[in-house]
């Protein structure tokens, strides 16, 4: 497992930093409210792990995977707890918030469109830090854990399946 120097770490938080102030300045124009962000941490793991870390392999979780630049490994995943999403996709829908009661009543297309446009907006300040392109990939919905997780784990290595 590779390991990063405090120089790297620090610099890797600042770039993504950026991708997400941009994402969350994208997601307040989208629902019309202030977003408030949460400063993200840099954890590297080994990807068998993954699973754990998301809260075992039958959670539910909103999560879309997307492979982020051209010519390097790297994957994003943006991750939602249920309730999140069914409110944000009630918010872009123009229902009152808790309008939808279960993910399966979830408008799937709505989240996904939404999914993508904050992914595209993450994603762009990274890759003019990287001096990369970025895959602008259709975004999927991944609902469980073991499944993203065995997804992952046979993109980035599929010796481990």
């Amino acid at each position: 497992m590779p390991k990063l120097t405090p120089m790297e770490k620090d610099t890797l938080k600042e770039v993504s930093n950026l991708g997400s102030a941009k994402a969350t300045n994208t997601l307040s124009a989208i629902i019309g409210r202030p977003v408030k962000l949460t400063v993200p941490y840099i954890k590297l793991i080994p990807i068998e792990k993954i699973t754990a870390l998301l809260g075992g392999p039958h959670e539910l979780l909103a999560c879309t995977p997307v492979e982020m630049f051209e010519h390097k490994k790297a994957v994003l995943i943006t991750i939602f707890e249920r309730k999140t999403a069914m409110v944000l996709v009630d918010l872009m829908e123009g229902k009152p918030a808790n309008h939808t009661k279960k993910i399966e009543d979830m408008n799937l297309s709505t989240f996904i469109e939404f999914s993508h446009i904050l992914n595209n907006a993450y994603l762009n300040p990274l890759a003019n830090f990287f001096g990369e392109k970025f895959k602008p990939e259709s975004t999927q919905i991944v609902l469980d854990v073991g499944v993203i997780a065995n997804e992952l784990i046979g993109q980035i290595n599929p010796k481990i399946h």
